[in-house]
């Protein structure tokens, strides 16, 4: 079947390929959320979330995306292009090191990030600047850490 110019591939190969591409900037973005996220947490602790469960929520739906992400790199694709990671990397390796990279950092930001967020949500941690003695004001009491 000829194809004219301008027509679009629709083909599942071509949407794992661009999803392959896209990947490792969709992961920056939620990468960088993240990390604002926490911030935001450890600067103004009153936008914490609310209850155990809500807290676990949001450590674990963070982390298992990230983990699905890995998984889907390093198993989905390969099985359902039929060729190992390495030998796309050899193939094509835009697309096997697109895979290979969304996949190392899937899996190292589903560590990462929990321990992130657990270290600044422990009780009785708040930023230097919060927590300093330099902060002369009688009307605020500050935990002290």
């Amino acid at each position: 079947m000829a194809t004219h110019y301008g027509a679009m591939n629709t083909s599942p190969t071509a949407a794992i390929l661009f999803a392959a591409y896209l990947m490792p900037l969709l992961m920056s973005i939620g990468i960088y959320r993240s990390i604002r996220l926490a911030r935001r947490w450890w600067v103004e602790p009153d936008t914490r979330p609310d209850g155990d469960w809500n807290t676990v929520w949001r450590f674990v739906s963070r982390a298992i995306g990230y983990l699905v992400v890995a998984v889907t790199c390093f198993e989905v694709v390969p099985q359902l292009t039929g060729v190992s990671l390495s030998a796309q990397i050899r193939a094509t390796p835009y697309f096997g090191y697109s895979l290979l990279i969304s996949g190392v950092i899937g899996l190292v930001w589903a560590i990462v990030w929990p321990q992130i967020a657990i270290f600044v949500l422990r009780p009785g941690r708040y930023p230097a600047f919060i927590a300093s003695s330099s902060i002369q004001n009688d009307d605020v009491d500050l935990p002290t850490p």
